[in-house]
């Protein structure tokens, strides 16, 4: 087998696993009524395809699915289920122009703004934070945890939002890319700027040198 051919083989196992991973997101999707599906299904599609991507194996990426979303679907789902009905909210507010006049209108613009600020930040960075994180049983305290890692990640997060931002504007455009969009947004996306943002973000290695110079001179 020719370097050539191993290399088709290599891409046509990892398009096969990411298919697989697309068809258990949707299917976890549905199987929680979409409200309450599409946050499990989202958090467990990224481990799955990391998990499939190792073995290039789809069996694998569809037990590692099925295992993180059973774990995680309750916890997750109720967290959403708070950003769902907060996002809809700021929305009915905003298009039925819900604002008085003066300070007061001024104050509840800003409590808007800062609301669809917090709702887009958790949606774009939960399945990292979750990755991450022991998040809270509660949905109010998992929300300000992935919010305040959120700000603390800012160049990840606002990478993040463009990356988001511009695969929606595409799926407008086109909506068959909708197919490919989720598990192979993760591979192709998220995880390369996970692991680029660790050179933004990491601040253990110049702790740790500090640590060293300091017991140098003890």
């Amino acid at each position: 087998m020719t370097s050539l051919t191993r290399l088709a083989v290599a891409a046509c196992g990892r398009v096969y696993v990411i298919a697989v991973a697309h068809v258990m997101w949707i299917a976890g999707t549905l199987a929680g009524g979409v409200v309450l599906g599409l946050g499990p299904a989202t958090v467990a599609v990224r481990g799955a395809v990391r998990a499939g991507m190792a073995e290039v194996s789809a069996r694998d990426t569809a037990r590692e699915f099925m295992r993180r979303y059973r774990d995680t679907f309750w916890r997750t789902a109720s967290c959403w289920l708070v950003l769902q009905l907060g996002g809809c909210a700021i929305v009915v507010a905003t298009l039925i122009g819900a604002v008085p006049p003066g300070i007061v209108g001024i104050v509840v613009r800003a409590a808007l703004l800062s609301g669809a600020i917090v709702v887009m930040l958790c949606v774009t960075m939960w399945s990292s934070a979750a990755e991450l994180l022991d998040l809270p049983a509660a949905p109010l305290r998992s929300i300000r945890t992935v919010t305040l890692y959120s700000i603390a990640r800012f160049p990840l997060t606002l990478v993040m939002v463009g990356a988001h931002v511009v695969a929606l504007l595409a799926v407008v455009q086109l909506p068959a890319l909708l197919v490919i969009v989720g598990p192979a947004m993760m591979v192709c996306a998220v995880d390369p700027l996970e692991r680029r943002s660790a050179k933004w973000n990491d601040v253990s290695a110049p702790l740790t040198r500090s640590a060293h110079r300091e017991e140098g001179v003890a």
